[in-house]
């Protein structure tokens, strides 16, 4: 079975997350109250969406995969396989880049002139 829309539903979800984070980052006062265009004030419904399409992706490729196979201790072997292999190295790259974040932040005079309060601000800052 082929969903075409899904993607574009993807699509949805990660661009009201972004909107979600523009408005709330740049304080966009202006930015509607009412209507169809509130949908962007709720960022989280943008990230409930995705985990509800991640997780219909996820459970669609299971069960094609477990009608292909008829040993089920293979089949949660692939499984498990595909999803550590998937998931395994995004962990890794997401930590690599922290850490070198975290090094050229901590060598920036941003960072070292300021006050304890203001280097979590400004850290924190980013990443909301």
């Amino acid at each position: 079975m082929v969903f075409p829309f899904i993607d574009v539903l993807r699509g949805f979800a990660a661009i009201s997350v972004v909107v979600y984070h523009v408005i709330m980052h740049f304080n966009w006062v202006g930015f509607p109250i009412s209507g169809p265009l509130v949908w962007f004030r709720t960022g989280w419904m943008g990230v409930d969406l995705f985990f509800v399409i991640s997780g219909f992706v996820i459970s669609l490729s299971a069960f094609s995969t477990l009608d292909k196979t008829t040993d089920r201790r293979k089949f949660l072997a692939h499984f498990a396989r595909h999803r550590i292999l998937r998931i395994v190295p995004l962990h890794y790259a997401t930590c690599v880049v922290f850490v070198v974040y975290i090094y050229i932040l901590s060598c920036s005079s941003v960072w070292m002139d300021g006050s304890n309060s203001r280097r979590m601000r400004y850290l924190f800052t980013i990443y909301s």
